[in-house]
């Protein structure tokens, strides 16, 4: 919930909002590499390795935020089977 009031502080509060695009950045940057490796190895690109951090930023934000305003609804086990779902999808394992 912090991570969701920072993120709102820094739509409101510009050089708050750098601050926290920077971390996020270092994160986002850490994520790229790795990503890219696979892409290059496997030759998967229905999807840019930016478009698939984003995503993965966003689908476990939102998740993680249903989870805590209800927790009965939407289980910890629901959200992870969620996420697991949408990336098996994006990187199928092959057989």
């Amino acid at each position: 919930m912090l991570l969701t009031e920072a993120q709102l502080y820094a739509v409101r509060n510009p050089r708050f909002g750098k601050k926290l695009s920077a971390s996020f950045g270092a994160i986002y940057d850490d994520l790229l590499g790795p990503i890219e490796y696979f892409q290059k190895q496997t030759g998967f690109h229905d999807a840019s390795a930016k478009q698939l951090v984003l995503i993965g930023f966003a689908l476990s934000h939102g998740l993680i935020l249903h989870n805590l305003m209800d927790p009965v609804r939407y289980p910890s086990e629901t959200v992870t089977d969620s996420i697991e779902f949408v990336f098996d999808r994006i990187f199928p394992q092959t057989k």
